[in-house]
């Protein structure tokens, strides 16, 4: 119990000071208020936060932290650098959100549909295979200590992308709605 409210009260504090992060960085590179509080505010917009804010222990607390410094990163990145692939360290940006985006897979799976967002965003096909790389090789680093378990969750993970039903179960359909 006393281990469980100090690691959330430390990962509460953490967010909190992401979100102000977020909020100074996107002021600081937009010039604009607005769009300051309204980056802000999002992590807010989200039901889990809404119901159950950040009073427990669990994967979603932990992802809102990843998200808030992929924020940080989307933000300097749309506004402060050159898009021009010939200019500075650009496989910097597509490494970082990979390396991020593994490790917010190993932590939930569903994390999967943001990945597919940022493989849409990003500008190049060289950036998007860094990206894609580097996310399967943060995913298989942050998945080591569970190597063992690779064949089970490939097993719990397939029908439910394979199936209509809850967890799996029901006929088989891809991406039915």
């Amino acid at each position: 119990g006393y281990y469980l409210n100090v690691l959330q009260a430390a990962f509460s504090f953490l967010n909190i000071l992401l979100v102000l992060a977020v909020g100074i960085v996107t002021y600081r590179v937009t010039q604009k208020i607005t769009a300051a509080l309204f980056i802000q505010s999002t992590p807010f917009f989200s039901a889990q936060v809404l119901i159950f804010g950040l009073r427990k222990v669990a994967t979603d607390i932990l992802l809102i932290s990843v998200l808030l410094v992929m924020v940080i990163m989307l933000v300097k990145r749309l506004h402060t650098e050159s898009p021009d692939p010939g200019k500075g360290k650009t496989y910097l940006y597509p490494l970082g959100l990979g390396i991020l985006t593994g490790f917010a897979l190993a932590t939930k799976v569903t994390f999967l549909t943001a990945a597919i967002i940022f493989v849409m965003i990003l500008p190049s096909i060289r950036a998007r295979v860094i990206y894609l790389l580097s996310a399967a090789g943060g995913t298989f680093l942050f998945t080591l200590p569970i190597v063992s378990q690779y064949i089970p969750i490939y097993r719990f993970i397939t029908p439910i992308f394979t199936h209509k039903g809850i967890y799996g179960n029901g006929a088989a359909s891809i991406f039915a709605c």
